[in-house]
């Protein structure tokens, strides 16, 4: 029994020893580089809504499947738009959407989220369209993602808009941005 425990011991040291250089390994490459936090500049942000900024927009934390990220509650029609400039390395704004979860049960007929990026002389858009309601996979932070490599370097607006579904109903659209920002992704910074 005491040779059994022995190399038991062994084994797990000699597991943590690999998987932890691995995992560190993992980390480091995967890591995203934050070069610009839209929620840390909402202040210089351009914010429009019909209903008002005090009703249109707040910071909010929505848990949903055990997932919190910082975000903007933006009820439809709403849109916020940016001034910033696009790092030179290997751009990319991400973000989490959803609707809050008290409104999944049938009552909101969904919202459009939009993202717009422009310099001026060229336009990038993205859409998806999120229906808690109809849609089990949309019960959940959904990631939205914008290469922005062809505006490296230069100043874009990025605007975030969000418009009410297809019955043109505003009611229980809750909206939520979810911790818009630009990364680079650090593996590709050294090369």
């Amino acid at each position: 029994e005491k040779g059994t425990v022995h190399w038991i011991r062994v084994a797990a040291t000699l597991s943590f020893a690999v998987a932890t250089p691995l995992l560190f390994a993992a980390i480091l490459v995967t890591r995203e580089r934050v070069a610009v936090n839209l929620l840390d500049q909402l202040d210089t942000a351009q914010m429009e809504s019909p209903a008002g900024m005090h009703v249109g927009f707040s910071r909010v934390e929505e848990v949903i499947n055990g997932f919190s990220p910082p975000a903007l509650f933006a009820h439809p029609p709403s849109r916020v738009t940016w001034k910033v400039t696009v790092p030179a390395q290997k751009g990319v704004l991400k973000t989490n959407i959803a609707l809050r979860p008290y409104v999944w049960e049938h009552r909101s007929d969904g919202v459009a989220f939009d993202i717009a990026i422009t310099d001026g002389s060229h336009e990038t858009t993205v859409s998806r369209f999120l229906n808690p309601g109809r849609q089990m996979n949309d019960r959940a932070w959904v990631e939205m993602a914008v290469d922005l490599s062809e505006y490296a370097g230069r100043s874009v607006e990025i605007a975030l808009a969000t418009s009410p579904g297809p019955n043109g109903n505003v009611g229980w659209d809750w909206a939520l941005w979810g911790d818009p920002r630009i990364v680079s992704l650090r593996w590709f910074d050294r090369y």
